[in-house]
């Protein structure tokens, strides 16, 4: 059985009507893809010009 260990990264917790919109917008990952209690997924944090911030 294969696992995955996955370095301790920070979370996120976005609430509200445009939370999925402005993730959208700020992170590389597909966040549309993401279920509502799922362990989420690895994604660069962008600034407004597209430029990487971590």
């Amino acid at each position: 059985m294969a696992t995955t260990t996955i370095a301790p990264y920070g979370a996120i917790l976005v609430q509200g009507p445009d939370a999925v919109r402005w993730l959208q917008g700020q992170l590389t990952a597909d966040v549309t893809a993401l279920s509502p209690g799922a362990t989420g997924g690895l994604a660069a944090l962008l600034d407004v010009t597209g430029h990487l911030i971590t």
